[in-house]
């Protein structure tokens, strides 16, 4: 009975598919139909397994585990072989380096930044390494993908593993992933921007400490990470499913809604092989695993702790020095600039609702501006209150902000974290925004700003018509923005607060480990 799925594991094992092969393994030791006898056999195949994937100390003691009257021949040469390699790898490791070491993987990595996940990799990277830790920034580059692509300006070094089309394959990722690992051996891995193909990077650091950082609603929707559904009309609804909870119903959305997904979505699922059996199990057992999950806000949270006993709300950092001390004084222009930084032609945004209510507004007055950080002809017709100031980058954008007297962020999709949200705040100014996904978490309504029904043209012109007429409440609510932003957004205080706690050294968390 087990001989065949035994002969799988090993033709698995020989083929290079390492993380395939412990996966058979483990499914058949907790066989309850197995055999008494077969176990060290079992258990032998498995550590033999561990030892190859470099998980040194998992493999000895699971052999240690063997009693010593079912050991063999074989049993036991490993295990003097392994204890030897054990000792010698952690003496090595006590005379290296003492900070502690931590591997962030991207598996999406551009720069310039193609999105907030991004620029949130990248901003961890440099600021765990000026908070005192080892950090190594690993993603692929595929030009068939268009991922990979980073140019001098990228503010932090990285090391990109070159991959061809051919190459291109679960287990080849997964081996190229954790041979850069292991070559760095960290204490802990942060896993980032990845889509649903982060299952399988987990999968292949397993032995290592791993934090699961989800971004949006990252694997929880596998169509556009937001949790959002084209309706019959040409708009979209809200989904109030996720993925591990309800993935056949999350695949008939991807059948009927595969064609509204951009190439790349479409090309990242395929390989995932999402939908599958095998893609669902990987996805419920690689964040049972993780050492945390992490994500950007409580509606979030309580999806996720169906399926995780550890998931922590951790916001993103912000640079401060990109948003030093604003000056809290009226407006020297006669009309009040409003500024929406994002891109005006993608849906979820909610540009559409903004400027409609800008349109029915300017019906009764005309001492406002919309500032668009678009270029007029991205534009089918002009409007006598807006303004378009070209695509920003992010040295200028903190200008931008800083020249405004509200920020509006009219979002229609269940984000994570609203960055636009928090870098406004961070100047000072107020806030209206959307309230639906994180941003009631981001801001507080009625004091760093107000929260307007994502989608409902009316409350949204309601809302601007108020900060036009209420001066001193939004140099009060700018005030509350900029400390909240000190208080819960510097790089300095997430960092303090909320990764130093799970970024313990390795030894401490095998002392801990053994303590238990």
């Amino acid at each position: 009975m087990v001989a065949s799925p035994m002969k799988t594991a090993t033709s698995l094992a020989l083929d290079g598919d390492l993380f395939a092969a412990r996966q058979q393994l483990e499914a058949l030791l907790h066989d309850s139909s197995l055999e008494s006898s077969l176990i060290p056999r079992l258990q032998n195949n498995l550590a033999t397994v561990d030892a190859a994937l470099g998980h040194v100390d998992q493999a000895v003691a699971l052999l240690e585990s063997i009693p010593a009257s079912q050991r063999s021949a074989a049993v036991q040469q490993n295990l003097s072989r392994l204890q030897t390699s054990k000792n010698t790898g952690n003496h090595q490791r006590r005379l290296s380096s003492t900070r502690v070491r931590v591997a962030i993987v991207s598996f999406l990595f551009n720069w310039p930044s193609t999105g907030g996940g991004i620029v949130h990799t990248v901003e961890l990277t440099k600021f765990l390494r000026q908070a005192g830790y080892e950090v190594q920034l690993i993603h692929p580059v595929l030009p068939e993908w268009g991922i990979g692509q980073v140019d001098h300006t990228c503010p932090v070094d990285t090391i990109p593993l070159r991959f061809s089309i051919q190459d291109w394959t679960i287990p080849r990722i997964q081996q190229r992933f954790r041979e850069a690992v292991d070559e760095f051996d960290p204490d802990h891995i942060i896993i980032t921007d990845c889509w649903n193909f982060k299952p399988y990077i987990a999968q292949a650091m397993e032995g290592y400490s791993y934090l699961l950082r989800m971004q949006a609603s990252e694997c929880l929707c596998p169509f556009n990470n937001l949790r959002l559904r084209p309706d019959r009309s040409g708009g979209v609804q809200q989904c109030s499913r996720s993925q591990p909870a309800t993935p056949r119903e999350c695949m008939t959305c991807l059948v009927e809604n595969d064609r509204f997904s951009g190439s790349l979505h479409r090309a990242e699922r395929q390989l995932s092989q999402v939908g599958t059996d095998r893609y669902h199990s990987l996805l419920r057992q690689t964040v049972r695993s993780a050492t945390a999950v992490l994500v950007l806000n409580s509606s979030t949270q309580a999806l996720w702790e169906l399926w995780s006993d550890n998931v922590r709300v951790v916001t993103w950092g912000m640079d401060a020095e990109r948003f030093p001390e604003p000056e809290f004084s009226g407006p020297s222009h006669t009309k009040l600039r409003l500024l929406f930084a994002g891109l005006p032609q993608e849906p979820i945004k909610g540009f559409s609702v903004l400027q409609a209510a800008c349109r029915q507004l300017w019906q009764m007055r005309q001492d406002f501006e919309l500032r668009v950080t678009a270029d007029a002809n991205q534009f089918s017709s002009s409007e006598p209150f807006l303004k378009c100031i070209g695509w920003q980058s992010q040295e200028q954008l903190p200008q931008r902000y800083r020249e405004a007297d509200l920020v509006v962020v009219p979002t229609i999709a269940q984000e994570g974290l609203s960055r636009t949200a928090v870098e406004g705040m961070a100047c000072g100014k107020p806030v209206l925004g959307s309230r639906i996904g994180g941003m009631p978490e981001v801001m507080t309504d009625g004091l760093t700003g107000l929260l307007a029904e994502p989608g409902d043209v009316a409350d949204w012109g309601q809302k601007l018509n108020w900060f036009l007429d209420h001066p001193e409440e939004r140099l009060e609510m700018g005030r509350q923005g900029r400390k909240r932003f000190e208080r819960s957004f510097t790089w300095e205080r997430v960092i303090e607060e909320q990764y130093a706690p799970l970024l313990t050294p390795a030894t401490t968390r095998n002392e801990a480990t053994m303590m238990c």
